[in-house]
Protein backbone atom coordinates (compact mmCIF):
# COMPACT_ATOMS: atom_id res chain seq x y z
CA UNK A 1 0.00 0.00 0.00
CA UNK A 2 1.40 3.31 -0.93
CA UNK A 3 1.31 6.06 1.49
CA UNK A 4 -0.56 9.33 0.84
CA UNK A 5 1.52 12.70 1.20
CA UNK A 6 -0.47 15.19 1.67
CA UNK A 7 0.14 18.86 1.47
CA UNK A 8 0.48 18.85 5.28
CA UNK A 9 2.90 16.14 5.91
CA UNK A 10 5.45 17.15 2.74
CA UNK A 11 4.97 21.09 4.27
CA UNK A 12 5.53 20.49 7.94
CA UNK A 13 3.42 23.23 8.63
CA UNK A 14 4.37 23.71 12.45
CA UNK A 15 8.41 25.20 11.06
CA UNK A 16 6.77 27.49 9.10
CA UNK A 17 5.41 30.89 11.33
CA UNK A 18 1.56 32.59 10.62
CA UNK A 19 3.49 35.39 8.69
CA UNK A 20 5.24 33.30 6.47
CA UNK A 21 2.43 31.27 5.57
CA UNK A 22 0.14 34.02 5.02
CA UNK A 23 3.04 35.88 2.90
CA UNK A 24 3.08 32.05 0.64
CA UNK A 25 -0.93 31.93 0.14
CA UNK A 26 -0.39 36.11 -1.08
CA UNK A 27 2.34 34.72 -3.23
CA UNK A 28 0.00 31.91 -5.13
CA UNK A 29 -2.71 34.34 -5.51
CA UNK A 30 -4.99 33.22 -2.24
CA UNK A 31 -6.92 35.64 0.03
CA UNK A 32 -7.42 34.24 3.31
CA UNK A 33 -9.18 37.34 4.62
CA UNK A 34 -8.45 40.15 6.81
CA UNK A 35 -8.85 37.68 9.75
CA UNK A 36 -6.37 35.56 8.97
CA UNK A 37 -3.77 36.57 11.32
CA UNK A 38 -6.59 36.04 13.66
CA UNK A 39 -7.10 31.83 13.12
CA UNK A 40 -4.53 29.59 14.79
CA UNK A 41 -2.29 28.10 13.39
CA UNK A 42 -3.87 24.76 12.67
CA UNK A 43 -7.00 26.95 11.77
CA UNK A 44 -4.93 28.87 9.32
CA UNK A 45 -2.96 25.59 8.07
CA UNK A 46 -6.80 23.91 7.23
CA UNK A 47 -7.75 27.30 5.92
CA UNK A 48 -4.61 27.57 3.21
CA UNK A 49 -4.99 23.49 2.30
CA UNK A 50 -8.82 23.97 1.51
CA UNK A 51 -8.12 27.05 -0.72
CA UNK A 52 -5.31 25.05 -2.65
CA UNK A 53 -7.28 21.96 -3.22
CA UNK A 54 -10.71 23.69 -4.13
CA UNK A 55 -8.75 25.92 -6.24
CA UNK A 56 -4.95 24.67 -7.58
CA UNK A 57 -5.77 26.06 -10.93
CA UNK A 58 -4.89 29.75 -9.01
CA UNK A 59 -1.36 28.86 -8.19
CA UNK A 60 -0.55 26.70 -11.61
CA UNK A 61 -1.22 29.68 -13.57
CA UNK A 62 1.65 31.29 -11.29
CA UNK A 63 4.17 28.73 -11.21
CA UNK A 64 7.22 28.50 -13.37
CA UNK A 65 8.00 26.45 -16.42
CA UNK A 66 10.43 24.06 -14.48
CA UNK A 67 7.59 23.57 -11.87
CA UNK A 68 4.84 23.12 -14.08
CA UNK A 69 6.74 20.20 -16.56
CA UNK A 70 7.49 18.57 -13.37
CA UNK A 71 4.34 18.30 -12.75
CA UNK A 72 3.18 17.07 -15.58
CA UNK A 73 5.91 14.83 -15.62
CA UNK A 74 4.38 13.01 -12.45
CA UNK A 75 0.73 13.48 -13.30
CA UNK A 76 0.88 10.13 -14.64
CA UNK A 77 2.49 8.51 -12.60
CA UNK A 78 1.35 6.11 -9.09
CA UNK A 79 0.98 8.36 -6.15
CA UNK A 80 3.89 9.25 -4.19
CA UNK A 81 6.38 8.57 -6.55
CA UNK A 82 9.79 10.77 -6.20
CA UNK A 83 11.86 12.38 -9.62
CA UNK A 84 15.11 13.01 -9.68
CA UNK A 85 14.38 16.47 -10.95
CA UNK A 86 17.62 18.50 -10.64
CA UNK A 87 21.13 19.85 -9.32
CA UNK A 88 21.26 20.23 -5.27
CA UNK A 89 22.03 24.44 -5.21
CA UNK A 90 18.67 25.07 -6.51
CA UNK A 91 15.10 24.92 -4.97
CA UNK A 92 12.09 24.81 -6.72
CA UNK A 93 9.03 27.47 -6.16
CA UNK A 94 7.08 24.28 -5.35
CA UNK A 95 9.30 23.26 -2.39
CA UNK A 96 9.28 26.95 -1.04
CA UNK A 97 5.60 27.14 -0.86
CA UNK A 98 5.33 23.23 0.91
CA UNK A 99 3.41 22.07 -2.23
CA UNK A 100 6.60 19.59 -2.86
CA UNK A 101 9.32 17.57 -0.33
CA UNK A 102 12.57 17.12 -2.30
CA UNK A 103 15.40 14.74 -0.88
CA UNK A 104 19.35 14.23 -1.25
CA UNK A 105 19.82 11.49 -3.55
CA UNK A 106 22.25 9.01 -2.29
CA UNK A 107 23.43 7.55 -5.63
CA UNK A 108 23.87 10.59 -7.22
CA UNK A 109 25.03 14.17 -4.90
CA UNK A 110 24.33 16.30 -7.02
CA UNK A 111 20.99 15.26 -7.71
CA UNK A 112 17.98 15.81 -5.62
CA UNK A 113 14.40 13.96 -5.55
CA UNK A 114 11.62 15.85 -5.94
CA UNK A 115 7.69 14.23 -4.09
CA UNK A 116 4.85 16.63 -5.20
CA UNK A 117 2.05 16.24 -2.50
CA UNK A 118 -0.39 13.53 -3.64
CA UNK A 119 -3.30 15.71 -2.61
CA UNK A 120 -2.20 18.44 -4.69
CA UNK A 121 -1.22 16.51 -7.63
CA UNK A 122 -4.54 14.51 -8.23
CA UNK A 123 -6.44 18.11 -7.45
CA UNK A 124 -4.53 20.01 -10.30
CA UNK A 125 -3.85 17.34 -12.54
CA UNK A 126 -6.70 17.78 -15.02
CA UNK A 127 -5.56 21.38 -14.85
CA UNK A 128 -2.18 20.93 -16.28
CA UNK A 129 -2.10 20.83 -19.84
CA UNK A 130 -4.56 23.83 -20.25
CA UNK A 131 -2.71 26.01 -17.90
CA UNK A 132 0.47 25.25 -20.02
CA UNK A 133 -1.38 25.85 -23.16
CA UNK A 134 -2.75 29.07 -22.05
CA UNK A 135 -1.49 31.85 -23.68
CA UNK A 136 -1.04 34.40 -20.88
CA UNK A 137 0.94 31.49 -18.86
CA UNK A 138 3.50 30.92 -22.60
CA UNK A 139 3.82 34.56 -22.78
CA UNK A 140 5.34 35.03 -19.05
CA UNK A 141 6.58 32.24 -19.48
CA UNK A 142 8.38 33.69 -22.08
CA UNK A 143 9.48 37.10 -20.35
CA UNK A 144 10.05 35.32 -16.86
CA UNK A 145 12.77 33.26 -18.98
CA UNK A 146 14.32 36.26 -19.79
CA UNK A 147 14.56 37.94 -16.19
CA UNK A 148 15.57 34.93 -15.02
CA UNK A 149 18.74 34.55 -17.31
CA UNK A 150 19.51 37.86 -16.57
CA UNK A 151 19.67 37.21 -13.02
CA UNK A 152 21.48 34.27 -13.14
CA UNK A 153 24.33 36.04 -15.85
CA UNK A 154 24.52 39.00 -13.19
CA UNK A 155 23.24 37.80 -9.57
CA UNK A 156 21.07 40.26 -8.95
CA UNK A 157 19.01 42.91 -10.48
CA UNK A 158 17.24 45.81 -9.54
CA UNK A 159 13.26 46.48 -11.12
CA UNK A 160 14.46 49.23 -12.93
CA UNK A 161 17.41 47.42 -14.32
CA UNK A 162 15.20 44.98 -15.56
CA UNK A 163 13.15 47.00 -16.98
CA UNK A 164 15.35 48.42 -18.97
CA UNK A 165 16.48 44.39 -20.09
CA UNK A 166 12.74 43.76 -21.00
CA UNK A 167 12.72 47.08 -22.87
CA UNK A 168 15.53 46.38 -25.01
CA UNK A 169 14.53 42.54 -25.58
CA UNK A 170 11.14 42.87 -26.27
CA UNK A 171 11.81 46.02 -28.45
CA UNK A 172 9.26 48.28 -26.06
CA UNK A 173 8.45 51.84 -26.93
CA UNK A 174 7.90 52.07 -23.01
CA UNK A 175 10.52 51.49 -20.47
CA UNK A 176 9.04 47.68 -19.73
CA UNK A 177 7.04 48.93 -16.70
CA UNK A 178 3.46 47.52 -18.07
CA UNK A 179 5.16 43.95 -18.72
CA UNK A 180 7.05 44.30 -15.54
CA UNK A 181 4.18 45.16 -13.36
CA UNK A 182 1.88 42.29 -14.66
CA UNK A 183 4.69 39.42 -14.90
CA UNK A 184 5.67 40.98 -11.21
CA UNK A 185 1.70 40.42 -10.37
CA UNK A 186 1.18 36.66 -11.67
CA UNK A 187 4.82 35.31 -11.09
CA UNK A 188 5.54 32.84 -8.10
CA UNK A 189 9.14 33.08 -9.08
CA UNK A 190 9.46 37.22 -9.34
CA UNK A 191 7.89 37.52 -6.01
CA UNK A 192 9.95 34.62 -3.87
CA UNK A 193 13.16 36.41 -5.75
CA UNK A 194 12.63 39.55 -3.82
CA UNK A 195 14.87 41.04 -1.07
CA UNK A 196 15.40 44.27 0.33
CA UNK A 197 19.27 45.52 0.23
CA UNK A 198 21.89 48.83 0.02
CA UNK A 199 23.66 49.63 -2.94
CA UNK A 200 25.32 53.07 -2.80
CA UNK A 201 23.58 53.96 0.78
CA UNK A 202 20.26 53.83 -0.82
CA UNK A 203 17.84 50.47 0.43
CA UNK A 204 16.20 49.00 -3.04
CA UNK A 205 14.24 46.28 -3.69
CA UNK A 206 16.44 43.70 -5.90
CA UNK A 207 15.52 40.55 -7.56
CA UNK A 208 18.08 37.49 -7.29
CA UNK A 209 19.04 34.27 -9.22
CA UNK A 210 17.57 30.93 -7.73
CA UNK A 211 21.45 30.05 -7.63
CA UNK A 212 22.55 32.96 -4.89
CA UNK A 213 22.96 31.64 -1.40
CA UNK A 214 24.80 34.64 -0.07
CA UNK A 215 23.62 37.93 -0.95
CA UNK A 216 24.86 39.77 1.07
CA UNK A 217 28.10 38.89 0.13
CA UNK A 218 27.48 39.74 -3.39
CA UNK A 219 26.18 43.33 -2.77
CA UNK A 220 28.80 44.13 -0.38
CA UNK A 221 31.88 42.86 -3.33
CA UNK A 222 29.39 45.07 -5.64
CA UNK A 223 29.67 47.93 -3.50
CA UNK A 224 33.36 47.83 -3.22
CA UNK A 225 34.37 47.62 -7.38
CA UNK A 226 32.24 51.03 -7.92
CA UNK A 227 34.13 50.99 -11.51
CA UNK A 228 31.74 48.20 -12.63
CA UNK A 229 28.80 50.43 -12.64
CA UNK A 230 27.09 48.78 -15.72
CA UNK A 231 25.85 44.80 -16.99
CA UNK A 232 28.25 43.27 -19.27
CA UNK A 233 25.41 43.23 -22.25
CA UNK A 234 24.37 39.51 -23.46
CA UNK A 235 21.75 39.19 -26.40
CA UNK A 236 18.33 37.91 -25.81
CA UNK A 237 19.38 34.59 -26.80
CA UNK A 238 22.05 34.55 -24.17
CA UNK A 239 19.25 35.43 -21.86
CA UNK A 240 16.69 33.27 -23.03
CA UNK A 241 19.73 30.29 -22.40
CA UNK A 242 20.75 31.29 -19.08
CA UNK A 243 17.24 31.18 -18.37
CA UNK A 244 16.72 27.82 -18.98
CA UNK A 245 16.33 25.76 -15.79
CA UNK A 246 17.06 24.15 -13.45
CA UNK A 247 20.33 23.77 -15.35
CA UNK A 248 20.69 26.97 -17.59
CA UNK A 249 23.50 27.27 -20.04
CA UNK A 250 25.41 30.28 -19.07
CA UNK A 251 27.52 31.94 -22.26
CA UNK A 252 31.43 30.69 -21.99
CA UNK A 253 33.04 30.54 -25.13
CA UNK A 254 35.23 27.06 -23.04
CA UNK A 255 31.69 25.74 -22.44
CA UNK A 256 32.38 22.86 -25.28
CA UNK A 257 35.53 22.55 -24.53
CA UNK A 258 34.90 22.33 -20.97
CA UNK A 259 31.98 19.28 -21.61
CA UNK A 260 33.63 17.37 -24.21
CA UNK A 261 36.91 17.08 -21.84
CA UNK A 262 34.48 15.91 -18.77
CA UNK A 263 32.76 13.36 -21.31
CA UNK A 264 36.00 12.13 -23.24
CA UNK A 265 38.75 12.35 -20.32
CA UNK A 266 36.69 11.34 -17.64
CA UNK A 267 34.14 9.13 -19.08
CA UNK A 268 31.03 11.34 -18.08
CA UNK A 269 27.30 11.19 -20.05
CA UNK A 270 26.09 13.92 -21.27
CA UNK A 271 23.40 15.21 -18.43
CA UNK A 272 26.31 14.83 -15.74
CA UNK A 273 28.99 16.64 -17.93
CA UNK A 274 26.01 19.60 -18.24
CA UNK A 275 25.58 19.09 -14.54
CA UNK A 276 28.95 19.33 -13.44
CA UNK A 277 29.49 22.30 -16.25
CA UNK A 278 26.93 24.31 -14.17
CA UNK A 279 28.02 23.35 -10.72
CA UNK A 280 31.36 24.73 -11.65
CA UNK A 281 29.63 28.03 -12.90
CA UNK A 282 27.69 28.24 -9.54
CA UNK A 283 30.79 27.82 -7.14
CA UNK A 284 33.02 29.92 -9.11
CA UNK A 285 31.09 32.81 -8.14
CA UNK A 286 32.15 32.30 -4.36
CA UNK A 287 35.37 34.20 -4.01
CA UNK A 288 36.37 31.64 -1.42
CA UNK A 289 36.13 28.79 -3.82
CA UNK A 290 39.02 26.82 -3.91
CA UNK A 291 40.68 26.37 -7.79
CA UNK A 292 42.13 22.87 -5.57
CA UNK A 293 38.45 22.06 -4.96
CA UNK A 294 37.53 22.20 -8.18
CA UNK A 295 39.86 19.32 -9.56
CA UNK A 296 39.33 17.46 -6.48
CA UNK A 297 35.13 17.70 -7.47
CA UNK A 298 35.66 15.93 -10.57
CA UNK A 299 37.88 13.50 -9.63
CA UNK A 300 35.64 12.29 -7.16
CA UNK A 301 32.85 12.16 -9.66
CA UNK A 302 34.75 10.11 -12.15
CA UNK A 303 34.85 6.32 -12.02
CA UNK A 304 38.00 4.36 -11.24
CA UNK A 305 38.13 3.84 -14.70
CA UNK A 306 38.13 6.52 -16.15
CA UNK A 307 40.72 8.41 -13.57
CA UNK A 308 43.34 10.40 -15.43
CA UNK A 309 46.09 7.54 -16.31
CA UNK A 310 49.41 9.99 -16.29
CA UNK A 311 50.38 13.66 -15.30
CA UNK A 312 49.80 14.53 -18.87
CA UNK A 313 46.13 13.73 -18.82
CA UNK A 314 45.72 15.19 -15.44
CA UNK A 315 47.36 18.28 -16.91
CA UNK A 316 45.17 18.68 -19.39
CA UNK A 317 42.06 18.31 -17.32
CA UNK A 318 43.88 21.25 -15.09
CA UNK A 319 44.05 23.44 -18.32
CA UNK A 320 40.44 23.44 -19.80
CA UNK A 321 38.97 23.73 -16.13
CA UNK A 322 41.44 26.86 -15.88
CA UNK A 323 40.17 28.50 -19.06
CA UNK A 324 36.47 27.82 -18.28
CA UNK A 325 36.88 29.36 -14.97
CA UNK A 326 38.32 32.29 -16.07
CA UNK A 327 35.82 32.18 -18.87
CA UNK A 328 32.99 32.50 -16.55
CA UNK A 329 30.80 35.40 -15.75
CA UNK A 330 31.11 37.13 -12.48
CA UNK A 331 27.92 38.00 -10.23
CA UNK A 332 30.71 40.62 -8.99
CA UNK A 333 32.02 41.86 -11.69
CA UNK A 334 28.17 42.32 -13.62
CA UNK A 335 28.43 39.24 -15.57
CA UNK A 336 32.17 39.98 -17.08
CA UNK A 337 34.86 37.33 -16.82
CA UNK A 338 38.04 37.51 -14.92
CA UNK A 339 39.32 37.44 -18.63
CA UNK A 340 37.12 40.62 -19.34
CA UNK A 341 38.25 42.27 -16.48
CA UNK A 342 41.66 41.78 -17.85
CA UNK A 343 41.07 43.74 -20.88
CA UNK A 344 39.75 46.26 -19.61
CA UNK A 345 42.30 46.98 -16.82
CA UNK A 346 44.76 47.08 -20.07
CA UNK A 347 48.22 45.58 -20.34
CA UNK A 348 49.36 44.35 -16.69
CA UNK A 349 52.74 45.90 -15.87
CA UNK A 350 55.83 43.63 -15.53
CA UNK A 351 57.48 42.48 -12.20
CA UNK A 352 59.20 45.15 -10.15
CA UNK A 353 62.91 45.31 -10.84
CA UNK A 354 64.57 44.12 -8.20
CA UNK A 355 68.43 45.51 -6.39
CA UNK A 356 69.80 43.94 -3.51
CA UNK A 357 72.15 46.12 -1.09
CA UNK A 358 75.38 45.35 0.79
CA UNK A 359 73.84 43.55 3.42
CA UNK A 360 72.09 40.76 1.11
CA UNK A 361 75.40 40.40 -1.16
CA UNK A 362 77.43 39.78 2.36
CA UNK A 363 74.75 36.93 2.72
CA UNK A 364 75.75 35.39 -0.23
CA UNK A 365 72.50 36.36 -2.82
CA UNK A 366 73.02 37.43 -6.32
CA UNK A 367 71.42 40.02 -8.15
CA UNK A 368 70.54 37.77 -10.66
CA UNK A 369 69.15 35.31 -8.67
CA UNK A 370 67.02 37.08 -6.42
CA UNK A 371 65.36 38.94 -9.66
CA UNK A 372 64.31 35.37 -11.11
CA UNK A 373 62.63 34.67 -7.77
CA UNK A 374 60.96 37.93 -7.92
CA UNK A 375 59.97 37.39 -11.29
CA UNK A 376 58.53 34.23 -10.97
CA UNK A 377 56.26 35.49 -8.12
CA UNK A 378 54.49 37.99 -10.46
CA UNK A 379 54.22 35.64 -13.37
CA UNK A 380 52.47 33.08 -11.07
CA UNK A 381 50.38 35.81 -9.60
CA UNK A 382 49.27 36.90 -12.43
CA UNK A 383 48.92 33.97 -14.36
CA UNK A 384 46.19 33.10 -12.22
CA UNK A 385 44.05 36.23 -12.74
CA UNK A 386 40.21 35.74 -11.26
CA UNK A 387 38.90 32.82 -9.93
CA UNK A 388 41.39 30.38 -12.72
CA UNK A 389 44.08 27.94 -12.17
CA UNK A 390 47.36 28.84 -12.22
CA UNK A 391 48.65 27.96 -15.71
CA UNK A 392 51.99 27.46 -14.74
CA UNK A 393 51.06 24.40 -12.75
CA UNK A 394 51.56 21.13 -13.66
CA UNK A 395 49.62 17.44 -12.69
CA UNK A 396 52.89 16.94 -11.00
CA UNK A 397 52.47 19.98 -8.48
CA UNK A 398 48.54 18.73 -7.67
CA UNK A 399 47.86 16.66 -4.51
CA UNK A 400 43.95 16.18 -3.52
CA UNK A 401 42.70 18.36 -0.51
CA UNK A 402 45.85 20.41 -0.94
CA UNK A 403 45.71 24.59 -2.57
CA UNK A 404 47.07 24.99 -5.76
CA UNK A 405 48.35 28.22 -5.25
CA UNK A 406 52.08 27.47 -3.62
CA UNK A 407 53.40 30.68 -3.99
CA UNK A 408 53.68 33.48 -1.01
CA UNK A 409 52.43 36.79 -1.48
CA UNK A 410 54.36 39.56 0.80
CA UNK A 411 52.26 41.62 2.11
CA UNK A 412 52.58 45.73 2.10
CA UNK A 413 53.24 45.82 5.64
CA UNK A 414 55.40 42.59 6.31
CA UNK A 415 59.26 43.13 6.43
CA UNK A 416 60.66 43.61 3.11
CA UNK A 417 62.45 40.11 1.83
CA UNK A 418 65.73 42.16 1.08
CA UNK A 419 66.74 42.20 4.72
CA UNK A 420 66.85 45.71 5.07
CA UNK A 421 64.57 45.88 8.34
CA UNK A 422 61.69 48.34 6.43
CA UNK A 423 58.37 47.34 5.72
CA UNK A 424 58.19 46.29 2.36
CA UNK A 425 55.71 49.17 1.23
CA UNK A 426 58.21 51.57 2.62
CA UNK A 427 61.44 49.56 0.65
CA UNK A 428 61.17 47.51 -2.61
CA UNK A 429 57.26 47.68 -2.66
CA UNK A 430 57.37 51.17 -3.34
CA UNK A 431 59.19 50.21 -6.78
CA UNK A 432 55.85 47.79 -8.13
Amino acid sequence: MVMENTIEENLRLCQFRKADLIRNADIMGYDLGKGAYRLKKDELINVLVKSILDDPKCVLMRLPEEDLMLLDILADKDPGKSMKAYQDDHMMAMTMLGLAIEEDSEDEPSFKYITIADDFLKAAKPHIKDVLNAFEVKLRIVVETIIIGALNLYGLATEKELKKILKVSFELTDNGSGMFKHVLANSVFMRLSQVYGYLRGKEQIFYISPFVLDFDAILTSIETRKEIAHFKPFSVDDFKAAGGMPTPYIANPQNDKLEAMLRKKLGFDDKKAQVYRHMLWVFAQDDRFMPAVAVQMLLDATSASSQPGNIDELNDVIMVLNDFLNSSPRWIFRGRSPHDMMKLQGPLQGPPNIKIGPNMQSMGYKQEDVQRTVDEMWEMEHASHGMGLDEGLSGNDFQPSMPLFMHNKVGRNEPCPCGSGKKYKNCHGREN
